[in-house]
């Protein structure tokens, strides 16, 4: 229930349910993602499937990137922070719907 495949669960319950401000609960499900993330990238580089150079490009970028989307969350309204999260979720529900029916 971590990653992509749970964000689209655990976001609208912490939104409704918790009734945790936006930007808590995004982060929060930054954070769920990050450490699935990590234990599966140390599981890949550990059994040597991950190319370094690859790898390295990925990190070159998303971090920056990162960065960018921290400042830009900090200055949008709520309002179209909520508006933008609710079409990433349903974008992302929408797909993995797609792939169990395929």
């Amino acid at each position: 229930m971590v990653g992509q495949g749970g964000s689209f669960i655990f976001i609208p319950a912490m939104l409704q349910f918790l009734r945790l401000p936006t930007r808590v609960v995004v982060a929060s499900n930054l954070d769920l993602v990050f450490f699935a993330a990590l234990a599966g990238f140390v599981g890949k580089v550990s059994t040597g499937q991950v190319p370094g150079h690859l790898a390295l490009h990925v990190a070159l970028e998303a971090v920056p990137a990162a960065q960018l989307g921290g400042m830009l969350s900090q200055t949008t309204p709520r309002r179209w922070l909520r508006r933008m999260l609710a079409v990433v979720v349903t974008v992302a529900a929408l797909t993995i719907g797609a792939d169990v029916f395929r």
